[in-house]
């Protein structure tokens, strides 16, 4: 027995009511919420199917609309094809009669269809981009460095740098160096790993794949004559740490997070030269516009030590906790990454000040430049944000591994060690 396609929806009537109301609550609270902001940037894993389904939802009511209208039966007796087009006729002269309710319900349609259009178009042509390999870092990876033909990655575990090809992702080497290597960084040819819990900088050859120098940070570290020299009175001894690393003006800097202090090392002589006294908690530094900027996590600031007079010239409230500071080439700017509140501060290194904070992810702990962006690891929930200079927005949160700590860009990449699962995610620049 055949059935109009007027009976056919009536059955169907109560269902598809009942749809459109629950879809219409969804897409008023996803609003309410503020999801769909970030549907149009395509971050979110949800995009996919709630723009799909909201999409398909617009097109089936307006056929709906139009097969509602559709005449009660089309008979085809005598002359067929008189008959098919009178029916034709007829159906397509009734199918634009709307009642009302029932053009609010075709204008609701062609709405979200045009609403949603763009980030469709942007799902099909521009994909969420995706970390395109996961290389093994071995365990506990802390920070990676990478040059022309390999990554340097420390392990905090077994307080060692391995070596690994950059061509074919396999270990080829693993170097003892100090306890707990926090940082590693390439600079002046060759591979300088600080050592945060004996307070140490390892200078290793990358040719010859062996630590050269192994120099001492902290002011418990200094002989009496150089205490003289950098006049200097210990009251008490405190253990010193090496908790960051920065390349520039012929030296290596390195912050003690314990007594508050940032050394120089002199990249010809191998040796500390001088000190200057920061914020509470050093935990990063960065060269840049001369000087030296210092992420205090004790006091929430950024302190600016003069490179000439190596004395702090001003003192910059950020966010909770700056865990790693960062200077980027291209907007000159210097960023921070704050991990107690969840958001990266850039300061104008003129105007010494905050000029934006943006959030991120949870746990912001680690922040590299790199091109026309700034890129930060989550540790709290495996992202990491990518944040657009010019604009200064999030324009990408990028799943990555388990517990990111470390982030570098080169070699086309963004690599990101992940010290939760002993892994390394390699995002290609490409996708941007």
């Amino acid at each position: 027995m055949s059935r109009s396609p007027q009976e056919f929806l009536a059955h169907r009537a109560p269902i598809i009511t009942i749809a459109s109301i629950v879809v219409s609550i969804a897409s008023i609270v996803v609003t309410l919420l503020g999801i769909v902001s970030d549907l149009w940037s395509v971050n979110s894993w949800l995009a996919p199917w709630l723009l799909g389904g909201l999409y398909i939802w617009a097109l089936l009511m307006i056929g709906y609309l139009l097969m509602s209208r559709a005449p009660s039966r089309i008979e085809i007796t005598g002359n067929a094809t008189v008959r098919w087009q009178e029916k034709r006729r007829q159906w397509l002269s009734r199918s634009w009669r709307f009642s009302r309710s029932q053009r609010m319900w075709a204008i609701g349609g062609l709405v979200l269809m045009l609403f949603f259009a763009i980030p469709v178009v942007r799902l099909v042509f521009s994909p969420p981009p995706i970390v395109v390999e996961t290389v093994s870092a071995g365990a506990g990876p802390g920070a990676v460095a990478v040059t022309s033909d390999a990554l340097w990655v420390t392990s905090l575990e077994s307080g060692t740098l391995s070596r690994i090809s950059l061509e074919t992702f396999e270990l080829t080497d693993v170097i003892a160096v100090g306890e707990k290597p926090f940082e590693v960084a390439s600079g002046f040819g060759v591979i300088w790993v600080a050592n945060v819990l004996d307070g140490t900088v390892s200078r290793v050859d990358p040719i010859t794949r062996e630590v050269t120098d192994t120099i001492p940070i902290g002011l418990s570290a200094l002989t009496e004559e150089e205490r003289e020299e950098f006049e200097i009175i210990i009251i008490s001894e405190v253990p010193s740490s090496a908790n960051g690393l920065s390349i520039g003006a012929d030296s290596v800097w390195v912050p003690s997070l314990v007594d508050r202090t940032v050394w120089r090392i002199d990249e010809e002589t191998r040796k500390t030269v001088d000190v200057a006294f920061a914020g509470v908690g050093p935990s990063s530094v960065a060269y840049a516009h001369g000087a030296v900027w210092v992420a205090n996590s004790g006091e929430d600031s950024v302190s600016r030590i003069e490179v000439g007079s190596m004395l702090e010239s001003d003192r910059i409230r950020v966010g909770r906790s700056p865990a790693e500071i960062v200077w980027s080439s291209f907007d000159g700017g210097i960023w921070v990454a704050n991990a107690g509140d969840n958001t990266v501060s850039r300061i104008s290194p003129a105007a010494r000040e905050v000029t934006d904070t943006l959030e991120v992810g949870v746990g912001p702990n680690a922040i590299a430049a790199g091109g026309a962006a700034i890129w930060v690891t989550n540790l709290g929930d495996g992202t990491v944000s990518r944040i657009d200079v010019v604009d200064r927005k999030v324009t990408h949160t990028i799943d990555v591994g388990n517990q990111p700590v470390n982030v570098v860009v080169a070699s086309g990449a963004v690599w990101v060690v992940n010290s939760g699962d002993g892994t390394l995610s390699v995002i290609d620049l490409d996708q941007f």
